[in-house]
């Protein structure tokens, strides 16, 4: 079966071009290419100056988005499977392979994901991916109003990010990143095609598992596929991915039944959910954070921007100390930033967990 690479440059030459070289040694990838979205001469020289003889670069007219970025691209080529990559994500060793294989060995596989890490050292690992489900939205709405609710949802997060996390076989999941994974295309066909064309960046991932998943087929997680992806996050996205949602939501919740629900939520009172228990001041140095002697055999660090952990960046351990370096801290610019440290497995008790909030 062959397959194509997709990824998208908006004046991101430095980064796309390690990125592409992550997928050079791969047998299983027979062509890359890459949507140039700057609308630049000079990015467009520099693209083809850096990865010109390695992948086959398309200029798109303007920025018109991801979503479309990642169209053109899809239907300029024929290729049995198409790998979505971020430019600031690497597929380490035989990491393609191996989700080559799954679909391979499964016609009902619509898509499949790696193990991703944070950092190059492969120690923090991203979280899983969330799907916005009516289910989800409603528990998300109630978490803003009741302090136990908030509690009770950081919690089942927290075990399910742990059994992704310390998964050795490939499992389901319920939806996986467009900024490292690989699909089908004939799922892709059936469903609908890549991207719906209105979402501009964010949630269009969202809508395609919800399209693949309502046509019958599978998602997975293959453990051994490594990869690493650079994330960032800083208030600039926050209305891009805000702008993405009520495209997603218009879409998906745009019933009277789903507009009466919801509203009725939010009508009820916010409360003010604390879920964490001191504060810190949030340095561009490293930081230091004393391990309680209870859980210093084995201890999970979760990073977030959010004071519920909901999603969490992940961190195994042990010892009496954990270091977070500045490089890290500093990815999650212009915002505070939420540090947990507990058990290193399943738990229900709020009590053995330890939060700090690093005001920014």
């Amino acid at each position: 079966m062959s397959c194509c690479a997709i990824l998208v440059n908006f004046h991101t030459a430095d980064l796309i071009e390690g990125a592409v070289r992550s997928l050079e040694a791969s047998s299983r990838c027979d062509e890359i290419i890459v949507v140039d979205n700057s609308d630049s001469r000079e990015e467009w020289d520099r693209l083809n100056s850096r990865i010109g003889g390695l992948a086959r670069i398309l200029s798109n007219a303007g920025n018109q988005g991801f979503a479309k970025a990642c169209n053109l691209a899809f239907q300029s080529s024929s290729s049995d499977y198409v790998l979505l990559l971020n430019p600031d994500a690497r597929l380490l060793g035989n990491a393609l392979a191996v989700m080559c294989t799954v679909l391979d060995n499964d016609p009902q596989v619509a898509a499949v994901g790696p193990k991703v890490f944070w950092d190059d050292a492969c120690l923090y690992q991203l979280p899983p991916t969330t799907f916005p489900s009516l289910t989800a939205v409603i528990a998300e709405r109630l978490a803003g109003r009741s302090q136990r609710f908030a509690i009770e949802r950081s919690l089942r997060f927290r075990n399910r990010a742990i059994s992704q996390w310390t998964a050795q076989r490939p499992l389901h999941i319920d939806a996986a990143s467009g900024g490292h994974v690989l699909l089908r295309r004939q799922a892709l066909l059936d469903s609908g095609g890549l991207f719906d064309p209105q979402f501009f960046m964010y949630w269009e991932d969202s809508d395609l598992m919800q399209r693949v998943k309502a046509a019958g087929s599978q998602i997975m997680l293959h453990p051994l596929a490594h990869a690493t992806h650079l994330y960032e996050h800083h208030p600039g996205k926050d209305s891009l991915i805000a702008q993405g949602w009520v495209t997603y939501a218009k879409k998906h919740f745009s019933s009277v039944f789903h507009h009466t629900l919801l509203r009725f939520i939010s009508i009820c009172p916010a409360a003010q959910v604390k879920t964490f228990d001191a504060t810190l001041q949030k340095f561009t140095e490293s930081i230091r954070l004393t391990v309680d002697p209870d859980l210093q055999e084995a201890w999970l660090l979760e990073i977030s921007p959010n004071p519920d952990f909901y999603p969490s960046i992940g961190r195994f351990g042990s010892g009496p100390t954990v270091d977070i370096g500045a490089e890290l801290i500093e990815r999650f610019s212009g915002c505070d930033l939420h540090l947990r440290i507990g058990p290193a497995h399943h738990t229900r008790d709020r009590k053995q967990l330890k939060a700090y909030r690093l005001a920014a």
